[in-house]
């Protein structure tokens, strides 16, 4: 038993190997997913914007995972929670959009399929 525990090396020798990062290193991923967030939310396209923003979403859970694994190692934990919130927020606006533009030519298609003239309802308003 006296022989296991003096063959053990001391706690710091056993992660000498390990290379911590440089002081003051941003977590990786983290501003990239925050930028993508934004820039989703920023972008009027519908399609680019929900796009970015699952690479954004995607890249902030790395980050997170990250610093799950290696808790107190980076800083800009900040970035990555930033970047999560607005990829989902910009995946939600997405969806609604494309959900807007969908709805609003079925019901162009159906006023048409009605018999509505969509060209002359403009001309047809009393506007005194």
């Amino acid at each position: 038993m006296e022989d296991y525990i003096k063959d053990e090396q001391p706690m710091e020798q056993q992660y000498d190997n390990y290379q911590q990062p440089a002081q003051g290193e941003t977590l990786p991923n983290a501003v990239a997913g925050m930028v993508l967030g934004i820039c989703s939310l920023v972008l009027g396209c519908p399609v680019v914007g929900l796009i970015l923003a699952i690479i954004g979403l995607s890249k902030s859970k790395r980050a997170l995972a990250t610093d799950a694994q290696y808790p107190g190692y980076y800083k800009g934990i900040g970035f990555a929670k930033a970047g999560k919130i607005t990829s989902i927020v910009g995946i939600v606006m997405g969806i609604f959009v494309i959900i807007f533009f969908v709805l609003y030519v079925a019901l162009i298609a159906y006023l048409i399929s009605e018999g509505y003239d969509v060209e002359d309802s403009i001309y047809d308003l009393d506007i005194d």
